[in-house]
C-alpha cells in the first residue's frame, strides 16, 4: 500500500504556504513530476483520490495568489493555442551550417527542417539560440546579437517567416543573467517582447529561469501579440515559488527527472491538461526513458542535438520512435491537450506495462508504453482490461488498425503486441460520434511507420566526425619579412581545454576535432614538431587594412552587414585617427583570411599561435615559478563571465601569461598588458606595440586583453 504519510511528497508537489518543493521519502525532488501508485486498483484510488484533492488545493490557492491569472485564462488566447500540441522542439544554435550557409549569405530553413523530418518525422516548433556562449566576447548584449544576425531585424524575420510557411513556430531565449554587457536602456521583458514581434516570433524561453514573470506575458500583450512563454524550470533552481508561473507558462523544460520502473507524471499537466512540458535530455545518449515519459504524459520532447559546442546527434532507434510518436501525438492533440487526463489507471493486465488515459465524452485514447527492457520483454495477447462501453468501436492508432474486442460483463480486455521498451495506443469512439474514427490516411501512415519494430534499428551512439579545412600554402620569403617574428623549429606539448559545458554523458562529442585526432573532445593534448615559421609580431591595425583595402579594392563577397561597423564613414571614409594604431576589428574570418592572402600571409592555426604565445617548455627547469605549460587552457574565454564580477577581474592562473620564460618569473605583471575593465561597454583595445614588455619569448606582443586565447 502506498503510505498516507508519503502521498503528498510522493507526488513530487509543493505543499505548504508558497508551494515550496521539499524532499521526500520517495526520492522525488521536483515541483514538475510525481510518482505513480503502487500496483493494484484499491491503492491506485486512494493515490488518484489524494492526487486530485492536491491539484484541487492548488488551484485554489492558485486563485487565491492571482486573482487575475490563477484560473489559467492565458492559456484560453488563441495566439497560444499551438503550444499545447508543440510536441518536438529542439534547440537550434543560430549558426548552425544546415540553418545558414555562409557561402551564400542565406537562411536555409528548408535544408534545415527536410534533414529532421527525414531523421526523425520533424518538428512543431524551434528555440533559436543566439547568444550564449559567444555572448560577453565583445559589447553586444543579447539583444545586439539578434539584430545583428544576418539580414538584420528584417533578414531574420524573412527567416521566421520561413519556418512559419513549414508550420513550424519559433521561440527566442531570454537570458536573464545577461547584466554586464551594453545596457539596453530598456527591462528586459519589454526590449524582448519588442524584438520578437518586430521579428514574428511565437514564444519566450526563460534560460535558468524559474518561470518567466508577469511582466513577459503583459509585454507581449502590450505589443499586441500573446507569447507562448516556455520555462527552464519552475519552482526548482534558485526560486521556491516560481513554478506557479504555470498559469501562464503554457510550456515547461522537464529536466532531470528521476526515472524508475513506473513513469512519474507530469503534475502540472494535472492542474491544466494543456500545459505541456518537453522532456529534456541535452547529454544523454539513451533516451528510451525520456521517450516513454514524453509519451505517457501525452507531453512534449526537446530533440536538442546541437548543445553549444558538442553534437549529441540522436540515435537511429531514438529517431524512428520519435517520428512514430510525433505523427501520433499530433493526430490526436486535442486529446493529449486539452481533455481529462488520467495517469495510470489500473487496466495492466501485464506486468511493467502501463497506460494513462486522455478522454472526452466522445473519445477516449490510451497511452501505453512497456518499461520492460530485457531481452524477454517483449508482450502480446491480453494486455489491457478497460470498462466495457456498449457499442463502441476500438482502434490500435500505434499499428494502424481497427480492432475486435467483446465485452465480458463489465469489462472488455484489449489484445495486441508491445514490444519491450515499446509503446502502444488505443483509441475508443463511442457509438454516433463518427468525427472520432481515425482517418484511413493516418491508419495507412502507422500501418508503415510500424511494418518494423523498433529493436531492429541501432540504439548505439555515434559522434559526428569533423574535418578540418587546409589551409593555403605560402611560399617561403627569401628574407625575413618586416614586421614579423621568426618562430623556431621545436617540439610543442599543445594542450588546450574546451571551456564550454562540459558533456558527461556524450563521450567524444565537445569542441573540434583536429586532424591527429579519431573525434572531437574537450581536452586536446599532443606533442607536435612545429616547423619554422614566421608570424606577424603585432595584430593587423586599423591603418593598415585600410592601406591593403585601398590597394586591393577588396569588398566582403557575399555581405558587408556590420563590416567595419565602427568606421563611422563606413571603409570609403577610413578609420578614425584614433584607431589607425589599434587591431582592426568588425571584420570577420573571411575578411582576415583575405587580407592575409593579398599579403602571401595566411591566418595561423590553433597550435601555431599557442606556440608563438607560450613557447617551449624547459625541460630541465625545476623552479614552478618558472614557466610550465597550462593544464586548462580554455579556448572559449568567457569576457561576459568576469565581467559579472563586482570587482575587476582577477588576473590568468600560473603558467598563462605569454611571458613567462625561463629566467623570468611566472607572475601577473599589469605593466605588461592593457588594464583590464569589468564594465558593461568596454573601452577601445590599446593601441598595437604599446607594451613590447607583455612580449612572448619568440618576440610575439599584444598577446593579453587585446587578444586573447
Amino acid at each position: 500500500m502506498l503510505r498516507a504519510a508519503a502521498l503528498a511528497a510522493a507526488m513530487g508537489v509543493c505543499s505548504g504556504q508558497g508551494y515550496t518543493c521539499e524532499p521526500n521519502a520517495l526520492g522525488v525532488n521536483r515541483c514538475d513530476s510525481a510518482v505513480g501508485p503502487d500496483p493494484g486498483e484499491a491503492e491506485y484510488d486512494v493515490w488518484w483520490t489524494s492526487l486530485q484533492a492536491w491539484a484541487a488545493r492548488r488551484r485554489l490557492q492558485l486563485l487565491e495568489e492571482q486573482p487575475e491569472m490563477g484560473d489559467f485564462r492565458a492559456y484560453d488566447n488563441p495566439d497560444i493555442d499551438w503550444a499545447r500540441t508543440a510536441y518536438v522542439q529542439p534547440q537550434a544554435m543560430i549558426h548552425d551550417r544546415y540553418l545558414y550557409d555562409r557561402s551564400t549569405g542565406e537562411w536555409t530553413v528548408d535544408r534545415f527542417l527536410d534533414d529532421l523530418e527525414e531523421r526523425y518525422g520533424g518538428i512543431d516548433a524551434v528555440l533559436l539560440w543566439q547568444g550564449y556562449p559567444n555572448l560577453g566576447a565583445d559589447d553586444q548584449n543579447n539583444f545586439d546579437m539578434l539584430r545583428n544576425l544576418p539580414g538584420g531585424v528584417e533578414g531574420v524575420r524573412a527567416m521566421i517567416d520561413d519556418f512559419h510557411e513549414r508550420g513550424v513556430k519559433v521561440l527566442w531565449p531570454n537570458f536573464v543573467w545577461d547584466l554586464q554587457t551594453r545596457p539596453e536602456g530598456a527591462a528586459q521583458h519589454e526590449a524582448l517582447a519588442q524584438l520578437c514581434v518586430a521579428t514574428g516570433c511565437d514564444g519566450l524561453n526563460g534560460d535558468t529561469m524559474d518561470g518567466l514573470n508577469i511582466s513577459f506575458w503583459n509585454s507581449g500583450l502590450a505589443e499586441g501579440k500573446g507569447l507562448a512563454l516556455e520555462a527552464q524550470s519552475m519552482g526548482r533552481r534558485n526560486v521556491p515559488t516560481g513554478w506557479t508561473n504555470v498559469t501562464f507558462n503554457v510550456n515547461s523544460w522537464a529536466e532531470g527527472w528521476n526515472y524508475g520502473r513506473a513513469p512519474l507524471i507530469s503534475t502540472y499537466k494535472l492542474l491544466d491538461s494543456r500545459h505541456t512540458a518537453s522532456i529534456t535530455e541535452r547529454s544523454e545518449t539513451n533516451r528510451s526513458a525520456g521517450l516513454q515519459h514524453a509519451f505517457f504524459n501525452g507531453i512534449g520532447y526537446t530533440s536538442w542535438e546541437n548543445v553549444w559546442g558538442f553534437f549529441n546527434q540522436i540515435a537511429p532507434r531514438y529517431s524512428e520512435t520519435l517520428k512514430r510518436t510525433s505523427t501520433l501525438m499530433r493526430e490526436f492533440g486535442d486529446l493529449l491537450g486539452g481533455a481529462t487526463y488520467l495517469p495510470h489507471v489500473p487496466y495492466s493486465l501485464v506486468d511493467g506495462v502501463y497506460a494513462a488515459e486522455f478522454g472526452t465524452a466522445e473519445a477516449t485514447l490510451l497511452m501505453i508504453v512497456n518499461r520492460n527492457g530485457d531481452p524477454e520483454g517483449d508482450r502480446s495477447g491480453d494486455i489491457l482490461r478497460v470498462p466495457c462501453v456498449s457499442g463502441a468501436r476500438y482502434f490500435d492508432v500505434y499499428h494502424g488498425h481497427e480492432m475486435t474486442v467483446a465485452c465480458t460483463g463489465a469489462s472488455a480486455n484489449l489484445r495486441f503486441r508491445i514490444e519491450a521498451l515499446g509503446y502502444g495506443a488505443v483509441l475508443r469512439c463511442v457509438a454516433g460520434a463518427p468525427g472520432c474514427i481515425p482517418t484511413p490516411g493516418y491508419m495507412e501512415r502507422m500501418r508503415e511507420l510500424t511494418r518494423s519494430e523498433l529493436r531492429t534499428y541501432s540504439d548505439r551512439w555515434k559522434h559526428l566526425p569533423q574535418t578540418m579545412l587546409p589551409q593555403p600554402t605560402t611560399a617561403i620569403p627569401t628574407a625575413p619579412p618586416v614586421g614579423m617574428a621568426m618562430l623556431p623549429a621545436g617540439d610543442l606539448e599543445f594542450d588546450a581545454s574546451y571551456g564550454g559545458r562540459p558533456s558527461p554523458g556524450v563521450p567524444f562529442s565537445g569542441d573540434v576535432q583536429f586532424p591527429w585526432e579519431p573525434s572531437p573532445r574537450t581536452r586536446h593534448q599532443q606533442l607536435l614538431s612545429m616547423h619554422p615559421m614566421y608570424m606577424d609580431v603585432n595584430p593587423v591595425t586599423n591603418q593598415e587594412y585600410a592601406e591593403y583595402l585601398s590597394a586591393s579594392g577588396y569588398t566582403p563577397p557575399v555581405s558587408d552587414q556590420n563590416w567595419l561597423k565602427h568606421w563611422p564613414q563606413g571603409a570609403a571614409g577610413g578609420p578614425p585617427a584614433e584607431w589607425e594604431n589599434k587591431p582592426v576589428i568588425w571584420v570577420s574570418r573571411e575578411d582576415a583570411s583575405a587580407y592575409c592572402s593579398f599579403l602571401g600571409k595566411r591566418l595561423p592555426h590553433t597550435w601555431e599561435y599557442q606556440w608563438a604565445a607560450q613557447g617551449q617548455l624547459d625541460e630541465e627547469e625545476e623552479d614552478e615559478s618558472i614557466y610550465r605549460p597550462s593544464t586548462n587552457r580554455s579556448s572559449n574565454f568567457s569576457a561576459n563571465r568576469r565581467r559579472q564580477l563586482d570587482e575587476a577581474p582577477p588576473p590568468p592562473p600560473p603558467g598563462d601569461y605569454p611571458w613567462c620564460r625561463t629566467g623570468i618569473p611566472c607572475s601577473d605583471d599589469p605593466s605588461r598588458y592593457p588594464p583590464r575593465s569589468n564594465n558593461g561597454v568596454q573601452p577601445p583595445p590599446a593601441d598595437v606595440g604599446e607594451y613590447p614588455q607583455g612580449a612572448s619569448a619568440f618576440g610575439v606582443e599584444d598577446l593579453m586583453y587585446s587578444v586573447w586565447q
